[in-house]
Parts: structure tokens; C-alpha cells; sequence
């Protein structure tokens, strides 16, 4: 009689990633989750730039970073305009527009920035004694 044969060994299943992620790679953001990190990142490159005078270029981040659901975005667009926030820089190569400034103040208010309601009452109290 012949010994019988030891049995046979099944090897244990290979460990494998969920098809949607290779092995290895980051996870996968949602794209919702990535356009408001990308648009927090311009918000938060703008407010440095517009800190240290580089207003044309603050502007371009905030205008970046309007794309996402952030409506500081347009808060902190609007102050860039703003003279009282301009006059608070140490420099600044852009020019005050009032007018500006108070639209996209209306525009943050509709969008949910409620500390721009603070900033418009401001500049509509100031405009309104200039033109006295």
C-alpha cells in the first residue's frame, strides 16, 4: 500500500486593495473634498500675499478660490479692495475700487460670509458721508 499523499496545501489568498485603489497609492479624495482644499489653499496664499502687499496677487488667489464653496473667498476679494483694509498694508500695488468692493461685499453676504454684512455697513456709512 502506497502512503497515503499529504495533503495538499492551498496557498492562503493574496491580500488585495479594493479595485477603485491601486496598492500603495494615496486613497481617493472625492473631488468635492479636493476643490475645497484646493480653494482653502488660494484663500490661505492670498491673505499671505495680500499681508504683504501683493494685492494683484491676492486677487488672483481669491479669485481662485471662489470656484469652491468658500465664501470667504469673496470676503477676503473684497477688502482687497476695500481702502480701510489697503491702508493697513505696509505697501500695496493695487488700486481701491469702492464700488467693487461694495458689490462683491453683497455678493459674500448672499453666498454666507456673514462678517461681511460689518464691512458693508462700513464703507455704504463712508460712501454715504462722502457724498454729503
Amino acid at each position: 500500500m502506497t502512503p497515503p499523499a499529504p495533503p495538499a496545501t492551498v496557498p492562503a489568498p493574496a491580500e488585495t486593495a479594493p479595485p477603485t485603489e491601486k496598492r500603495g497609492a494615496a486613497p481617493r479624495v472625492p473631488k468635492e473634498v479636493a476643490d475645497l482644499r484646493a480653494a482653502e489653499m488660494q484663500l490661505d496664499e492670498g491673505r499671505k500675499l495680500f499681508a504683504s502687499g501683493s494685492v494683484v496677487d491676492a486677487r488672483k488667489r481669491f479669485i481662485s478660490a471662489m470656484t469652491g464653496p468658500i465664501p470667504e473667498a469673496l470676503l477676503s476679494l473684497a477688502r482687497s479692495f476695500d481702502t480701510f483694509y489697503l491702508s493697513q498694508l505696509p505697501s500695496s500695488d493695487g488700486a481701491p475700487d469702492m464700488k467693487r468692493a461694495q458689490t462683491l461685499y453683497e455678493r459674500a453676504i448672499e453666498r454666507g460670509a456673514t462678517e461681511a454684512q460689518a464691512d458693508l455697513d462700513r464703507l455704504i456709512a463712508i460712501v454715504g458721508q462722502q457724498q454729503r
